[in-house]
């Protein structure tokens, strides 16, 4: 039998229990910090686990990030060093990025910042805007969820 260990201070875990057993009968669920024997953990699923909880896994086999990024895990110094780290993407999470990232750069683009800066002091002044499509925006890396980005900011003219 696999045993895959959940590790969230923020997921609700009983979701995660409940889609697993649909998909995965077989599979058995435990949630931090009721593992059970740390030997019998196979597969651990986290968000920001504590310190040291992998390492305590003697027969993990993969790390299972339930966010979009794993430097939660990778800030663990007890880390081991060859163990596998997979990373969740699907369509709605680079979605949900990929608009985060939009955001971002529109509030900058757009001055926002000095907008809001100008609205606390009880002032209007006037700016100039940026013309988009002379605007490059940087994207560090084109996978599931850079790609989204470029192509939904390439639609609004950014280069």
């Amino acid at each position: 039998m696999t045993t895959i260990l959940m590790a969230s201070h923020q997921d609700p875990v009983d979701l995660w229990r409940e889609a697993l057993a649909k998909e995965m009968p077989e599979l058995e669920f435990r949630a931090h910090p009721d593992a059970g024997d740390p030997a019998d953990v196979d597969y651990a699923l986290v968000y920001w686990p504590p310190h040291g909880l992998i390492a305590s896994l003697p027969n993990v086999k993969a790390v299972l990030s339930v966010a979009a990024g794993c430097d939660h895990i990778l800030a663990d110094p007890d880390l081991p060093p060859d163990l596998p780290i997979v990373r969740m993407v699907d369509d709605y999470l680079a979605a949900m990025m990929a608009e985060y990232a939009i955001y971002g750069v529109l509030h900058f683009h757009r001055d926002m910042h000095y907008y809001r800066q100008e609205q606390l002091a009880s002032r209007w002044s006037r700016g100039w805007p940026l013309y988009t499509p002379d605007t490059a925006v940087g994207i560090l890396g084109l996978g599931a969820i850079g790609g989204d980005c470029a192509a939904k900011l390439g639609a609004l003219g950014f280069q």
